[in-house]
């Protein structure tokens, strides 16, 4: 039954033309199991694709009988990401269900941890976050270039010498001039990049499809260029403090938002609040927007009584410690 489900992504995510090409498909139930390893051991799809290859374990688990047959990191992460996060969750629930059944969990009890899970971005900085933006716009632009001959010229050079300049100045004063120079460059490619969206998205020759797959990721990015450029000229030139709610710390996970912990670490993620089982078995999870950090209302104590009242649908929720893990019965049950 997970393969089934598993396999309706996978043909979500194929394209027509591709599935009587090429070397056939993974099965259903080898994507499946190959992620159940991925996420066990915290693999990246490098490592997930040596490991496969090197133990003959994982490679039985998989369903592979030679090491020559196990694809390449790409396949694996494209395969993988084909599952969608309702796939998981249907998934989920079968697992509970199945577990009920058993014995192995009963519904009595649940365990709510709030924690955050981060995105995989660098830590962000306005001089980086200039650079992502000229070196992202300038890799489509040139792309564009070499295949519509739309205007352009590159100055991805200049803004990583900017930027390095800005990383290695000993102070404030130093970090000026460079600035100024790197927010020029970024507004260049950026106007390049707007000149360039109209042609792409008119052009009608044989090609017209990519011309307007260039225009689409130009009209992604072009906005957060924007966002970016804006509030480095009022952090760094006009010495405002912007408030957390209207930053962008990444142009490639424009959602992440900021998190403080305690008033102390910062964050870059989402909030998550988890429940499971007494056996350790996960049973749900739920996302809560990040509350910004100059509020001191925000403590973990909100955010589990929140998640109380949501998950488990107790009439008076229990108030908690900051730091406690919560075991609360489920409503309706036994005592």
């Amino acid at each position: 039954m997970f393969a089934q489900l598993v396999w309706k992504d996978l043909q979500k995510g194929a394209h027509p033309k591709r599935l009587q090409l090429g070397r056939p498909g993974l099965p259903a139930e080898m994507v499946l199991r190959a992620t159940i390893l991925k996420q066990m051991n915290g693999f990246s799809y490098e490592q997930l694709a040596f490991h496969l290859a090197d133990s003959r374990t994982y490679l039985r688990f998989c369903g592979f009988t030679h090491p020559l047959e196990v694809p390449g990191k790409s396949a694996l992460a494209h395969n993988i990401k084909c599952i969608s996060g309702e796939t998981w969750e249907q998934i989920n629930h079968l697992l509970g269900r199945y577990a009920q059944a058993q014995g192995v969990e009963d519904g009595r009890k649940l365990r709510i941890d709030p924690t955050v899970s981060e995105t995989n971005i660098h830590h962000p900085t306005d001089n980086a976050l200039l650079f992502d933006c000229v070196k992202t716009l300038a890799r489509i632009l040139a792309r564009a270039h070499e295949s519509f001959d739309v205007p352009f010229r590159n100055r991805s050079r200049r803004a990583k010498k900017r930027h390095m300049a800005i990383v290695n100045a000993r102070n404030q004063a130093q970090r000026l001039q460079p600035y100024r120079d790197l927010l020029q460059i970024t507004r260049e490619t950026i106007r390049y990049a707007r000149q360039a969206r109209e042609p792409l998205r008119k052009d009608a020759g044989p090609f017209a499809g990519l011309a307007r797959r260039f225009a689409d990721r130009l009209d992604h990015y072009l906005p957060l260029a924007e966002q970016v450029v804006s509030q480095t000229q009022r952090r760094v030139f006009h010495g405002d403090s912007v408030p957390a709610d209207e930053k962008l710390v990444s142009i490639f996970e424009p959602h992440t938002d900021i998190i403080r912990k305690d008033g102390r670490d910062t964050y870059y993620g989402h909030k998550v609040t988890l429940t499971g089982g007494k056996a350790g078995s996960f049973s749900t999870g739920s996302w809560k927007p990040a509350i910004p950090p100059t509020s001191r209302s925000s403590s973990a104590c909100s955010i589990v009584t929140a998640s109380i009242t949501v998950t488990i649908r107790a009439r008076s929720p229990p108030t908690v410690p900051s730091r406690a893990r919560t075991i609360s019965k489920m409503p309706g049950s036994a005592a």
